[in-house]
């Protein structure tokens, strides 16, 4: 990543919510509380299956009295199709921006350029560093740096790294990635995340994979047991989402921790609130 310039995300769309009703809206749907994202300018969060998983990851901002959120262009148009369900009456107008504009990272201090919609650090954990949402203008794309830094540090993109509707928030750390609240009332699948979090039932949760040779979508082994499935893979890193519980049995007994037959390295990552069981 440049020292001097904000590099683009490609893979990366914006949706632009406006309307007097958006705030409200979105705080009786997704997992972010709306009150911060007024205070804060951004936040992270998801918008959950009536069972509690995440069916959209999205980082949101603020801008003027729009709400931009940020996520994978694949899945744009599935997002607008799903919160237009939603709205029913709402005075709620969605619009794909992807095109008219495009997300940015940087590390942080770099002074943006261009029309920008929104600059912000990344909500999710310090050393992720700016984004900023402009109007498009070709910037150099990223070639990979972004994900590089992610990976080092453990925070995990459903969208880049695990299939949607497959995981729980707490299994992606989204409670310690300043995603998920308990506190603002009901949202979909709040009851299940709820009693998930006060139960203290998640036993899933994001570790740092360090050896050679991975892959993503590789099994995790702890001995001949399978603790965990990897995501996204830079380098000789990568993020899986592991049973705690397994894993930390297989250390405990000196059993070889391994992908694909080749020891690995695993540890917690830095902002993980959570610890071994």
């Amino acid at each position: 990543m440049s020292d001097r310039a904000f590099s683009v995300l490609p893979q990366r769309g914006l949706v632009r919510l406006s309307g007097d009703d958006v705030k409200a809206l979105l705080q009786r749907l997704i997992t972010t509380d709306m009150d911060i994202v007024e205070r804060d300018g951004v936040g992270f969060g998801a918008l959950l299956t009536p069972q509690g998983k995440i069916l959209f990851d999205f980082i949101i901002a603020q801008s003027d009295a729009d709400l931009w959120v940020d996520l994978p262009r694949a899945v744009v148009g599935d997002f607008i199709k799903r919160m237009t369900l939603y709205k029913l009456r709402a005075d709620v107008t969605l619009t794909d921006c992807s095109d008219s504009h495009e997300v940015c990272v940087a590390p942080e201090g770099v002074a943006p350029d261009g029309d920008v919609v929104a600059l912000f650090s990344d909500p999710r954990a310090e050393g992720l560093g700016l984004r900023l949402f402009r109007s498009a203008k070709g910037g150099e794309e990223d070639t990979g740096h972004w994900q590089e830094r992610r990976i080092a540090l453990g925070v995990p993109e459903v969208s880049s790294d695990f299939g949607y509707g497959d995981l729980f928030p707490h299994d992606a750390g989204m409670d310690h990635l300043n995603g998920l609240v308990f506190d603002k009332g009901c949202y979909v699948g709040q009851e299940v995340v709820s009693r998930m979090h006060h139960r203290g039932t998640a036993r899933k949760r994001p570790v740092i994979v360090r050896g050679a040779g991975l892959s993503e979508g590789a099994e995790l082994m702890g001995g001949d047991k399978s603790v965990g499935i990897l995501g996204y893979v830079s380098g000789d890193h990568a993020v899986a989402i592991a049973r705690l519980d397994r894993l930390k049995s297989a250390l405990d007994n000196g059993a070889e921790i391994s992908v694909a037959g080749a020891p690995v390295e695993v540890s917690l990552p830095q902002w993980a609130g959570y610890d071994w069981p």
